[in-house]
């Protein structure tokens, strides 16, 4: 997830990719599940990865943020804290079109 916001593609676009060439499924299915999945992941997996590596969960959106590629996404919360405070795969953001 965290590569997704950092490069704009996460590892369900990885998993297409493969699923595409060796013709496991469609380019329809394909972006169906890129849409549905990639840079989604629940708060659950998020706060277990940082107690696994002991860290908060503000410091990892701290990192997320400061690795985050702002020709991608945005920041529409005034801070860190008020993201943190309604969590989901990446709160207070937003992709840029």
């Amino acid at each position: 997830m965290i590569k997704y916001y950092k490069f704009g593609f996460g590892k369900i676009t990885e998993f297409v990719n493969e699923m595409l060439r060796s013709k496991e499924i469609n380019r329809e299915e394909g972006i169906h599940l890129i849409e549905n999945y990639d840079g989604k992941c629940d708060e659950y997996y998020i706060d277990g990865f940082c107690k696994y590596i002991d860290i908060s969960a503000i410091q990892f959106w701290e990192i997320v943020h400061n690795n985050m590629n702002s020709e991608l996404f945005e920041i529409k919360a005034s801070s860190l804290s008020q993201i943190i405070q309604g969590r989901s795969a990446c709160p207070g953001w937003r992709e840029l079109s």
